[in-house]
């Protein structure tokens, strides 16, 4: 058998619970070559790796006229999915002070090109055709051809730190495999504008949106993988014992702990209100069995925001991720450390409360009821900053419709889906239908091999 060379580019962080932790690179290596390209190799994430060659990325974008031809086209696809009733999924609110994402002068025009039958798909075709010719990157170039490298396998398809990479590859006759890391980013990038050889999604909803935002995107080439991201918090066989578990945050092990999953701050507003406000229901009483809270402070904060609770309630303990993570780098990664203590906080959590997101499949996978916060506190946000927004997101839809995590419209209702919980009524888990693939790691090596294999 040929010992083709798979290379996995590690661009932000992420991708390392996915490809790493997940067990995937191993399970290729056990039939490839296989090296990890990433723009940190001194990551405490790659400490552990044996036999696998680490290689430097290229940090070299593409030229300025195929980035400008790449905006003008995603902007033209962009308003041509509104014209079909569907708008990109934004996760972060814009800064303060500043507007929401545009493009200036071009996005007029783009409205009105848009809704002419043929113009998109044409716009794309002048991409493509362009990115042949163009978008070969010279460092990239480079790399491909001294590592012998048969296939690049990524997670971002839309990235301008990726592109180059993609592009790249397609103009040498590299294989490309693209294994996104999270469900919701087929609908916060629903535009694919350099063709791979495979995407493997988490579902057939996916499959099945992704190729609808994509009619130039061949049918063959898409696959149902599962989440590899679910793969590697299931695939340890041990869980840390409870009371060690609970004496690592200083925690009562007799008493019921609700674990408050933290969003990315950039994403949601007052989230602090809504945490004092349910720290001060379980100090009150209203919630019975007295529980306490571990707050899981989101890996991209330093808990700033929820500074002086701890001195005021009794009941909360703090867990900070063992992630690196570095805004001005583009890098967020979970060190092998965290995947253990996270495991942990999910298997001895009697429910998690958070606002909707990944955590909600991780807990429902392990059985674990999930509470998803729906409202604001102080008052009532615009629907488009609004924690409800979450819920109501398209990419949420299997999730809701699966019944795999309750609603809180409101403070009342929180408390009382929290009490439901406690009482052992609430038994929400994730149905095997919401992502039928039984083996996402063995789903994504194969189809790894069939990109080598085209």
């Amino acid at each position: 058998m040929s010992r083709h060379h798979v290379a996995f580019l590690i661009a932000f962080g992420p991708e390392v619970r996915a490809f790493l932790y997940s067990g995937l690179v191993a399970r290729v290596a056990e039939r490839r070559l296989v090296s990890i390209v990433t723009a940190h190799p001194g990551s405490g994430a790659f400490l552990s790796l044996e036999r696998i060659p680490l290689i430097v990325m290229s940090e070299g974008g593409e030229a300025n006229m195929l980035q400008r031809a790449r905006c003008w086209s995603g902007v033209l696809h962009e308003e041509w999915l509104r014209s079909c009733g569907r708008q990109r999924w934004r996760h972060y609110l814009p800064p303060p002070g500043r507007p929401g994402e545009g493009a200036g002068r071009f996005r007029p025009l783009a409205r009105v090109l848009a809704r002419i039958p043929g113009v998109p798909r044409l716009a794309h075709w002048a991409e493509n055709r362009y990115a042949l010719s163009a978008g070969t990157q010279c460092e990239w170039k480079r790399l491909y051809q001294q590592g012998g490298i048969d296939c690049l396998v990524t997670s971002s398809y839309a990235s301008a730190r990726t592109l180059p990479a993609i592009q790249t590859a397609i103009n040498l006759g590299v294989r490309t495999v693209i294994l996104p890391n999270s469900w919701k980013d087929v609908y916060s990038k629903p535009y694919v504008p350099a063709t791979p050889d495979r995407i493997g999604v988490w579902s057939q909803s996916v499959a099945s949106d992704l190729t609808a935002a994509n009619p130039h995107l061949p049918k063959e080439r898409i696959a149902v993988c599962g989440s590899l991201h679910l793969a590697a918090l299931a695939g340890h066989s041990a869980v840390m014992d409870r009371d060690a578990f609970c004496r690592k945050f200083g925690l009562d092990p007799a008493r019921p702990m609700i674990c408050y999953t933290a969003a990315a701050p950039a994403a949601v507003r007052n989230e602090e209100r809504i945490v004092e406000a349910l720290l001060e229901a379980i100090q009150s009483g209203a919630i019975p069995h007295s529980p306490q809270l571990l707050l899981r402070l989101n890996p991209m904060e330093d808990g700033a925001r929820f500074r002086g609770l701890g001195e005021r309630y009794r009941s909360l303990r703090v867990q900070k991720p063992l992630w690196e993570w570095s805004e001005r780098q583009d890098w967020c990664c979970a060190l092998p450390e965290d995947t253990e203590l996270w495991r942990a906080a999910v298997y001895h959590s009697a429910v998690n409360v958070s606002i909707a997101s990944t955590v909600t499949l991780e807990f429902a996978a392990l059985g674990r009821p999930v509470i998803n916060i729906c409202f604001d506190l102080p008052e009532d946000q615009p629907a488009s900053s609004s924690n409800k927004r979450f819920w109501e997101a398209e990419f949420y839809r299997e999730v809701r419709e699966a019944g795999a995590a309750a609603p809180a419209f409101s403070l009342p209702e929180l408390v009382a889906l929290i009490a439901e919980a406690l009482e052992g009524h609430l038994r929400q888990t994730m149905p095997p239908t919401l992502f039928p693939v039984s083996s996402p790691v063995q789903a994504a090596a194969d189809l790894i091999e069939s990109a080598l294999a085209a």
